[in-house]
């Protein structure tokens, strides 16, 4: 049950992480595009961990995990991208819910995981729950915010595939390095484009060394948690462990809610209507349903 243990963590860690990206996104760094460059840039600090397990993989497990790493850079972007014209807690969800999906599909075509009957219930429950939380009657989301939350999922899921495929491959640690390096060197290849540099220089808030320190501190804060996923990720089933996701939206429900509260941002407050309470008490108790189920088979 290490991976379950290990999964709850991570999600909890990027929950936090979530809450600050909002953050950011709504201040300090407006511009999608910029926050995904500097959170790919700053992949290479994966390197203070190659005294413990790097080396060359191959050519083709090279491609691989820089494709793997590269999908997961632009998930985060368009996760950005829709975070920052919608409500955290409801785009979260959606992109969990959807990368659970995905990944199930994925999972099963190309790397042969069959999830047993109780698997089955408690991925069914997880999802569900993250659709409950997110769900908005009348307006349950603008279609562009939707379709980017879609999008980031299917790049989420394909990149966690390919990572466990260089996992099982070449070992959890090297791999986790060299797929990490793929956002990195995906990142670098925005420098490429001359619009990329004007949005730069349009942003100086974004040069600024109190934004590059809040987004260097959180995305510590992802890493380790990232670090701790994927280490999840190569022990346990993969679609459960993406579907576990639902802590995730859960945690960032619970956050968002108390940030709104301290603060007064709108970007965090959320409907306090009955029947929306009991809408996202339901939820979390169905997702709270799935991982009690996972826990005790």
């Amino acid at each position: 049950m290490l991976w379950l243990y290990a999964a709850c963590g991570a999600y909890l860690l990027s929950a936090i992480s979530a809450v600050i990206d909002k953050t950011l996104l709504s201040s300090k760094i407006p511009v999608p595009a910029l926050y995904a460059f500097y959170s790919g840039l700053l992949s290479v600090g994966v390197l203070l961990l190659a005294p413990f397990g790097f080396s060359f993989i191959g050519y083709g497990f090279v491609a691989i995990a820089l494709c793997g790493g590269g999908l997961f850079l632009f998930s985060l972007l368009f996760a950005y991208m829709a975070i920052a014209r919608w409500d955290i807690s409801r785009v979260s969800p959606v992109v969990g819910a959807f990368s659970a999906l995905f990944t199930f599909l994925f999972a099963y075509l190309f790397i042969g995981e069959i999830l047993g009957a109780w698997h089955i219930i408690a991925f069914v429950l997880l999802v569900g729950g993250g659709l409950i939380l997110s769900f908005r009657y009348k307006t349950f989301f603008a279609w562009d915010v939707f379709f980017l939350a879609v999008l980031s999922a299917l790049f989420l899921a394909a990149s966690f595939v390919l990572s466990r495929f260089v996992f099982d491959g070449v070992g959890f640690l090297n791999g986790f390095i060299w797929v990490r390096l793929g956002s990195f060197v995906w990142a670098l290849l925005f420098l490429l484009f001359p619009s990329f540099w004007r949005l730069l220089k349009k942003s100086p808030g974004a040069r600024s060394p109190s934004s590059l320190g809040f987004v260097v501190g959180n995305k510590i804060i992802g890493a380790v948690g990232f670090f701790i996923l994927n280490f999840a990720i190569s022990l346990g089933p993969l679609s459960l462990v993406n579907a576990l996701k639902s802590v995730e939206y859960v945690l960032v429900f619970v956050l968002a809610l108390s940030v709104g509260a301290l603060t007064k941002n709108r970007f965090f407050v959320e409907d306090g209507r009955r029947w929306v309470v009991i809408q996202k008490v339901i939820g979390v108790v169905v997702v709270g349903v799935g991982i009690f189920i996972l826990y005790i088979t």
